[in-house]
Parts: C-alpha cells; structure tokens; sequence
C-alpha cells in the first residue's frame, strides 16, 4: 500500500484578519479552469471585478464550468505567475504494448500500414512513473536495424521522445526463450 507523504504546512496569519478567523493554508487546484482573454474596454456587468485590479490586456475571464453565468476577472499577473493553458486533454499513453496486434487491441482508433515488421527485443515501463524504454529489430538484407526509443512524460502531461537507430551487420533475429526476440549471429 502507498503511503502519502506528509509536507509540513506554513501557517500564515495575518493581524488584519479579526481573531477567531481560521488561518489562510494553501491549498491547490483539481481542476481544468475554463478562461477567455479580457478585452479592454469591454462591458464587465455580471463580471466580478475585485476592488484591487484594474482591468487590462493579458487579464483573463474565469467562469464556473458548471455555472457559465459565474464569470470573474483573473489580472495579467497573477495569471502569468498561477496559470498555464491547457491545449487539449492527453489520452493516457499505454506503455505496455509489445506488438501491432497487441496495440490494435490496445488502441482502438489506431492504424497500421504495411505489416508489423519490428520485433520488440526488450521493453520496460513504468506508468506511475511516466517512462517507457524499449529496444526493436527489423531483418534487412545483411543484418538488422536496431531501434532504440526512450519516452519520459513531462510534467504537463505531454512526452518528450527519444530515439536511435543503427544497422547491426550479419544477425538475424531469433526467438528469446524470456520473451520476444534477440539478435543471433
């Protein structure tokens, strides 16, 4: 079982705040925000504007995804420092497949032209973690290619890739009794 790791938490009390109220702890967002661009000199009725800001370029309209008609203003600079967009949800990648019927079982809308041609030698994963590495050959005439792919996810949830390819003179590829294949002389 996973245990959680306890952070200490810095209280942060105030003397404008009247005695009794409870103490500010940071706290983080779960959720997607849905957000627009201000337009200057657009009309802000039924916008919240906090007293504090000055509307200006660069500041974004916040709303309620479940409530569209609860819209507030978010100033330029306390966007730039809290927030980030978001382009498009990421799909979970399965880092598991080992073969083009395995991924066609695997990914339903996924296409496959012209066979599958490369044999996996090697693979390892981690989806807790985010990162795939992985070895495949393909027979040529006079040996093999050898592809190695590395794949990390970054903290925005895309992935960075990695790969190298080389033509390993003079080997064919054979069964490996642990499973997939290995280069043979």
């Amino acid at each position: 079982m996973a245990t959680k790791k306890k952070t200490a938490v810095k209280v942060v009390q105030s003397d404008e705040e009247p005695k009794g109220v409870y103490a500010w702890l940071p706290h983080q967002k779960t959720a997607v925000q849905e957000m627009r661009p201000y337009v200057t000199g657009e009309d802000l009725t039924g916008i919240s504007v906090n007293a504090e800001d000055t509307p200006e370029a660069g500041g974004m309209i916040a709303r309620n995804s479940d409530n569209h008609k609860d819209q507030w203003y978010i100033g330029k600079a306390f966007y730039e420092k809290n927030y980030a967009l978001v382009l498009e949800p990421q799909a979970e990648m399965d880092m598991t497949v080992t073969s083009g019927p395995d991924l066609a079982a695997k990914v339903s809308d996924v296409e496959i032209v012209g066979g599958d041609m490369w044999r996996v030698l090697c693979k390892a994963s981690s989806k807790s973690q985010g990162w795939m590495k992985s070895s495949k050959a393909m027979e040529v005439p006079g040996g093999c290619l050898v592809q190695v792919t590395t794949q990390q996810k970054n903290p925005d949830g895309s992935y960075a890739v990695a790969e190298a390819l080389a033509f390993v003179p003079g080997v064919k590829l054979a069964a490996d009794p642990r499973g997939g294949c290995k280069l043979s002389a």
